[in-house]
């Protein structure tokens, strides 16, 4: 069954990371990769919005969920990942340390992927996930109930937890 892998970083290297885990909880970084491409998807602050090799991830620093989609599902998700690598999607500093300070983000209107000029981790993940998901599906509608402008790797995470399976796949490569 095609499906698609969430890797959560958990552990801090910087004091940036260390900041976002005080603030907004334990998962602090989300890539995404669509098994059938073989490639991770995601934006760090100071770069584009970046395709990867599958390298790096360790149990001890990483969780990685599987979500099993639809063929539909994982190729308009690829598309839409690799459509902003394409475009040199830049980080989002705004929207980022909006949702890790105190204080009330607002209510967020659900972005056109195609419209979108910035992006950060769990931001694009959500976006990605809200557009490629059958809206019918159970996982889509607890998707959409994320703001994806202010959707940290944490919450995103304790979303995707109950409909996703752990998996240890990657960390055997």
């Amino acid at each position: 069954m095609p499906c698609v892998l969430l890797v959560f970083k958990k552990a801090c290297q910087t004091n940036i990371e260390s900041l976002v885990q005080l603030c907004a909880g334990p998962m602090i970084h989300v890539d995404i990769i669509p098994v059938d491409v073989r490639v991770a998807y995601t934006s760090y602050m100071f770069e584009s919005f970046s395709e990867n090799t599958l390298i790096g991830y360790s149990p001890l620093t990483h969780v990685c969920l599987r979500l099993d989609v639809t063929q539909h599902e994982h190729d308009t998700t690829a598309a839409i990942l690799a459509d902003w690598v394409k475009r040199g999607i830049p980080y989002n500093y705004p929207d980022i340390f909006r949702c890790i300070l105190p204080g009330d983000c607002g209510v967020c209107e659900l972005l056109d992927p195609a419209s979108v000029s910035t992006l950060f981790c769990s931001q694009a993940v959500t976006l990605a996930l809200q557009h490629a998901l059958d809206p019918e599906s159970v996982l889509a509608k607890a998707m959409h109930a994320l703001p994806c402008r202010f959707t940290t790797p944490n919450a995103l995470y304790n979303v995707a937890l109950p409909f996703a399976v752990l998996d240890t796949s990657l960390f055997d490569q």
